[in-house]
């Protein structure tokens, strides 16, 4: 469980990732959403403020997590969440796309907590 990457979602279109899952996607300043019909799957792509449709990238605790929100992203591909969830696997792709399928994505509250560690980890 030490490897998982943590990725949160709540139903206002609040993604919240740790810092091990942000410098895993290289750190950037902001990510374009992308999303598969076929898969159900929300592909999280790094990428700059500049590029058309990119979401800006927050500090929320400086030490253990970054935000990126667009609820508008969700209402556009109709996927309504009655209550935050996570992705136990969640991944980082080939070409560095974080991967989020949401066929196994589960209730926040039923997902075991990561130990407690050094901040990333």
């Amino acid at each position: 469980m030490p490897n998982r990457l943590h990725v949160h979602l709540n139903p206002k279109g609040e993604f919240v990732i740790t810092m091990k899952t942000f410098e895993k996607l290289n750190s950037p300043d902001a990510v374009v959403l992308l999303y598969d019909r076929e898969t159900h799957t929300i592909g999280v792509r790094p990428s700059r403020i500049e590029v058309p449709h990119a979401i800006r990238v927050h500090s929320r605790h400086k030490r253990y997590n970054r935000v990126f929100r667009s609820l508008k992203f969700l209402e556009k591909h109709g996927i309504a969440l009655k209550h935050s969830v996570q992705f136990p696997t969640a991944t980082v792709d080939e070409e560095g796309i974080l991967i989020l399928n949401l066929r196994e994505m589960v209730a926040a509250a039923e997902m075991p907590r990561l130990p407690r560690g050094k901040p990333g980890e």
